[in-house]
């Protein structure tokens, strides 16, 4: 006998750095303010020393004139920085009048660079925060995503994984075998585009084939990822130092003819059995149902986290068990919404032809520039002659 349980393979998640979106709050006067200048009774120029970027330290030291004798005066550089000393608590170039004498004698654009932002400031709150960007939450608003990361050298990484293709597939509303199971169904239209959108990810989008995505989004270079959970529980422990500056989030979903979102994705099964000629038969069905045991479960899944930690949080199929793990509440929310969206991906006779043939059609388009459509036909047609081969190797040991 054999007792079935799903695992959602495919349980992937948008795991972006969480600096958005953006709220604007500003004090009610911000909008009528103007820079008293002169008549200011406190001052920017008093009690600290002004870096002076290296452009406008080059154009100081050949200036010429009064003003240019002065600056060479009263510039100091030290570790390979220039600053502007300081005299009595105050800048040199603050005049009686309370106005700089630089700008007053050269204009505005000949202040240094901090001359010209203080007292604005610009706090950097990650990529997404200077893009103004939000959680892509289709495929198409994916791609404007990736468009503008692109344009400020940032990346997006997807393994090039079957578990991609599959989920693509199944968002489309296509399978990889007919109904019955016994024949590819990869010549469909569905699998078509689906393979097509999965191979112009690296085509058209160029997005990378290879890389580290711990320690790139980690780094900001890489600020998206399509991954499975336990890279999020990976996460967690190697990266605490972007800690609660991201999170995990439904992958991108398919908009179907109707205007529904389909995020379905794929799964694996796994199982437990016990041979019929077994002589313990009867023990060996007990310690199945001992095992796939809610209570077995969650003390497991317990056990293994308090000894290895947070990322050896266990994959458990069991429902209650996955319930009862650590997760906080918004952790859950998401993996709910996904474990909805997981559909079994059939084994058949030939599931370990099926990756041998996708791998190879995605390498043929990928890294040969053939076409999509006719590499998963032909490759599709490797399939059904598989199956052949398969259901006459049957006949014979039936025989």
């Amino acid at each position: 006998m054999i007792f079935r349980k799903r695992i959602p393979r495919g349980v992937r998640f948008f795991l972006c750095k969480e600096e958005f979106p953006i709220l604007l709050f500003k004090p009610h006067y911000y909008d009528c303010f103007r820079c008293a200048a002169g008549e200011c009774p406190d001052s920017c120029c008093k009690e600290w020393e002004v870096e002076i970027d290296d452009a406008s330290a080059r154009f100081y030291r050949t200036l010429p004139g009064a003003l240019g004798d002065r600056l060479r005066e009263v510039m100091r550089t030290a570790d390979g920085k220039t600053s502007m000393s300081i005299i009595d608590g105050r800048c040199p170039m603050w005049r009686s009048d309370g106005l700089c004498r630089i700008q007053a004698e050269l204009g505005e654009s000949a202040l240094c660079e901090t001359c010209r932002m203080f007292p604005r400031l610009t706090h950097d709150y990650g990529d997404f925060a200077e893009l103004g960007l939000e959680v892509p939450d289709t495929w198409d608003e994916f791609y404007a995503v990736q468009k503008k990361l692109a344009e400020k050298k940032l990346e997006i990484g997807i393994p090039e994984s079957q578990d991609i293709f599959e989920m693509l597939l199944m968002q489309h509303g296509g399978s990889i075998y007919n109904a019955e199971c016994t024949a590819s169904a990869l010549k469909s239209q569905e699998s078509v585009e689906a393979f097509t959108q999965w191979t112009d990810l690296y085509t058209k989008y160029t997005l990378p084939l290879t890389f580290s995505f711990v320690n790139r989004f980690r780094t900001g270079e890489m600020p998206i990822g399509i991954m499975s959970y336990t890279m999020y529980n990976q996460l967690c422990v190697a990266a605490p130092e972007i800690k609660d500056q991201w999170s995990m989030y439904p992958v991108p979903a398919t908009v179907r003819a109707d205007g529904t979102l389909d995020r379905s994705q794929s799964s694996v099964n796994t199982g437990c059995v016990a041979i019929k000629d077994s002589v313990e038969l009867d023990a060996a069905y007990e310690f199945i149902r001992w095992w796939i045991d809610s209570e077995t479960q969650t003390e497991f899944g317990r056990q293994v986290e308090s000894v290895l930690g947070k990322s050896a949080r266990y994959n458990t199929a069991n429902s209650v068990t996955f319930e009862q793990l650590n997760w906080t509440n918004r952790e859950l929310e998401v993996l709910r919404e996904a474990r909805r969206d997981v559909t079994d991906t059939p084994q058949t006779m030939v599931t370990y032809y099926v990756s041998r043939c996708i791998s190879n059609a995605f390498r043929r388009v990928v890294y040969s520039y053939e076409k999509p459509r006719d590499v998963i036909y032909r490759y599709s047609d490797d399939l059904d002659l598989e199956f052949e081969r398969k259901k006459e190797v049957m006949q014979e040991v039936g025989e």
